[in-house]
Order: C-alpha cells, then sequence, then structure tokens
C-alpha cells in the first residue's frame, strides 16, 4: 500500500525528467548553428587583429588577444543559451537564416581550420 501511494510521486519525477530530457535533446539541433556562429565571429576577431597587428604596439595588441574572444564570449552568452533553450522549436528556416546571416555556410576550409 506505501509503494502505491508512492507511485504519483515517481510518475511525476519520471515526467520532469523526461521533459528536461527533451529540452537537452531538442537543444542538439541548433548546436551545429551555435558552433559555426562563434566560429565566424572568433575568425572576424582574428582577421580584424592581424590587420592591427603593425598599427599597435605589441602590449596592446597582447591585451587585444584576450579581449576579443572573452568579449565575443560575453556578447554570444545569452543568445546561445537562448537558442538552446529553444532548440526544439525553432524552424530549420530560422538556422539557415542565422549561417547566411554570419555567412557560415560553404565556408573553404581553410577559414574553418584556421
Amino acid at each position: 500500500d506505501e509503494r502505491r501511494s508512492a507511485i504519483p510521486e515517481a510518475l511525476e519525477i519520471v515526467d520532469h525528467e523526461a521533459h528536461r530530457f527533451e529540452l537537452w535533446l531538442n537543444g542538439l539541433r541548433s548546436e551545429p548553428a551555435l558552433k559555426a556562429l562563434r566560429k565566424a565571429m572568433e575568425d572576424a576577431c582574428q582577421f580584424e587583429l592581424e590587420l592591427l597587428k603593425d598599427e599597435v604596439d605589441q602590449e596592446t595588441h597582447e591585451k587585444l588577444l584576450v579581449l576579443l574572444p572573452r568579449l565575443v564570449k560575453r556578447v554570444l552568452h545569452k543568445p546561445t543559451e537562448d537558442l538552446r533553450a529553444q532548440g526544439g522549436d525553432l524552424e530549420p528556416r530560422f538556422l539557415k537564416q542565422l549561417e547566411a546571416l554570419f555567412q557560415m555556410e560553404d565556408r573553404p576550409e581553410s577559414e574553418d581550420s584556421a
């Protein structure tokens, strides 16, 4: 009888954990776009740093090498978390638009491995 009375609570726990798992699984759908977005931003920073290399002193350049990746991380943190949370609700069309916006499709191999 005690075990039967625990069934509703056990079912509630299972439902809760199943929902959490579903959210996590759905979030995986947006992961490639998120990684590509971060990579595109990091690549843009690296490109700009190379352009500035001869225009700033070594100390400033080294500070920028630390600052820019931090800035990318900070700027993308909230949108990344939001996209992961909505992963299952995002239409594939939206993810394609995101990729196109940041020109993440069909990038040459040399850019991806830089």
